[in-house]
């Protein structure tokens, strides 16, 4: 899609052809207009139960795994201490993951 940036950092010296929407992407795909989609795993998979692509599949594993930030406006700075605390027990105890676990199995 345009303008993210990991993939196009990742696609230089390849022949790309950017497309606005995700389901733009998996229509070409599934019309055999394209060979390959690259997506973030939850937004493809969504998109694909959406709109009822057939014929397409999550190749494994990733290409990229990289890390995703919180970001805060100044005026809850005071909140940073207790919010870092909390994301970071939420880290520790697994929950986190098993809540993307939990969304990933309804795919």
């Amino acid at each position: 899609m345009k303008g993210v940036k990991i993939i196009e950092e990742n696609t230089v010296g390849m022949q790309i052809e950017s497309v606005a929407t995700l389901q733009q992407a998996f229509s070409k795909l599934e019309l055999g207009r394209t060979d390959l989609v690259l997506a973030n795993r939850i937004s493809g998979l969504a998109s694909l139960r959406q709109h009822q692509f057939n014929g397409v599949r999550v190749l494994q594993p990733a290409l990229a795994a990289f890390p995703v930030f919180h970001y805060l406006h100044k005026k809850h700075e005071l909140l940073l201490p207790r919010l870092t605390a909390v994301m970071r027990e939420l880290e520790q105890e697994r929950f986190i993951q098993k809540v993307q676990d939990e969304m990933l199995s309804g795919y």
